[in-house]
């Protein structure tokens, strides 16, 4: 048995930052907003409005940047063009590829990602000008400056043979899960913030049409930092991946949470029958108001997850320990909270037609469940490589509030099942 550390690991990303931008950015909404302004202005609006306050109090207040394992901000040195121009030269192959790809798979020409090829085609030629001197910045600061891009470069150039399997699956998984994730995040942001808008926080509400709105505002919240995250993978913010997740088994649990995959989850294998709480309680309005706060409750402790990440939000990927916020309580707070919830919202034990249906809709809800556990399951799995996470996950067994009675669930369990075995 691993010994347990003394102290909880330091979490590599400060949560101040990422709430100092989800103030500002829930001030301006609420008070100011542009709302006859076109959709695209508004989402541009909302990440400048994220992104400036978390940026600030990284670099100027937290000084965060300085404890970044790839620079060395005291190092001085003249920017080398040829390596920056191998560099670019390797960046613009991935684009390329990216670009092949959604042109290649009809899911991309559906209407329901229009939002993100209006809001691509705009950024995208501000964001290749900011590539070239973002790249040669970077790269005199550097510690190794021969990373893929460079070397990727070099190999289309002829110059080089250092390019080995490992980094060209690294980078292209990396890129894969930005180019899967990236147009989901931005559409859901999309409708969401658009759902917002049409509601005024002032007028009177029904505590139906305010529960609703509660809910978009804070889903609206979670895909605002998980676009934000999904974009921001820079070595200078310290927000680099060390590392993507390489098992089909840990890519398959993740891809089946999330549309299209997630059809065949939810339709065609765990279509389980819910019943509406808001139905079920119209005519018990307290109880009607104690179970809404009751999901609500969850559903924000599970964007308060999200926030915990800041600018390292991402799925599949590892970009440093994240250890604050409800960290500190369960290695999977989102998880557990999203899964809780959704028992609440959908109430499935309450369906007609007798303990049989019920019993099976429950069932089906649980293998929803499950799919969360073994995605909680790789997720520990890939991140174990890494010493400061083996630090953080022996702590949390012995010293988290709710890892460490789940933790002891789980291995009573597996001994009751496994009792047997020689």
């Amino acid at each position: 048995m691993a010994k347990t550390p003394k102290a909880l690991p330091v979490s590599a990303h400060s949560i101040k930052a990422s709430l100092a931008g989800v103030a500002v950015f829930s001030f301006a909404r609420t008070f100011f907003w542009p709302v006859q302004e076109p959709p695209i202005v508004q989402m541009l609006l909302a990440m400048l409005l994220y992104i400036i306050p978390v940026i600030f109090c990284n670099f100027v207040i937290l000084k965060s940047h300085k404890k970044n394992d790839e620079i060395n901000w005291n190092k001085k040195a003249p920017i080398n063009w040829d390596r920056t121009f191998s560099k670019i030269l390797g960046l613009t192959v991935v684009f390329f590829c990216i670009g092949f790809f959604y042109w290649l798979m009809p899911i991309y020409q559906e209407e329901f990602y229009e939002s993100y090829f209006v809001l691509l085609k705009f950024v995208f030629p501000f964001l290749c000008i900011a590539a070239v001197p973002y790249i040669a910045i970077t790269d005199r600061k550097m510690k190794d400056p021969k990373d893929t891009y460079f070397h990727l470069g070099q190999r289309l150039r002829g110059k080089d043979n250092g390019l080995n399997t490992n980094m060209l699956k690294q980078l292209s998984l990396g890129w894969l899960v930005k180019a899967f994730f990236l147009p989901l995040m931005i559409t859901f942001f999309s409708l969401h913030l658009n759902a917002v808008t049409k509601n005024d926080f002032f007028q009177n509400f029904e505590f139906k049409e305010l529960y609703d709105l509660l809910m978009n505002y804070a889903y609206m919240i979670d895909v605002l930092i998980g676009t934000i995250g999904y974009i921001f993978t820079f070595k200078i913010l310290n927000t680099h991946i060390r590392s993507t997740e390489y098992t089909v088994g840990g890519w398959a649990v993740a891809l089946l949470c999330y549309p299209p995959f997630l059809g065949v989850t939810t339709k065609d294998y765990f279509a389980y029958k819910s019943f509406e709480w808001i139905d079920w309680l119209s005519g018990m309005p307290v109880l009607m108001i104690i179970w809404g706060l009751i999901t609500l409750a969850l559903s924000f402790i599970y964007i308060y997850a999200t926030i915990c990440f800041g600018l390292s939000f991402s799925n599949l990927t590892y970009r440093g320990l994240i250890s604050s916020g409800c960290y500190k309580w369960s290695k999977h707070p989102a998880y557990l909270t999203k899964n809780l919830s959704w028992w609440f919202m959908a109430a499935p034990f309450l369906v007609d037609g007798g303990i049989v249906e019920i019993t099976r809709n429950c069932l089906l809800l649980l293998g929803i469940n499950s799919i969360y556990y073994f995605r909680a399951k790789t997720e520990e799995r890939h991140l174990m490589q890494y010493p400061e996470y083996k630090d953080y996950y022996e702590w949390m067994n012995q010293n988290g509030v709710i890892t460490k009675r789940l933790y002891k669930l789980e291995k009573a369990f597996g001994k009751f099942i496994f009792k047997n075995k020689p």
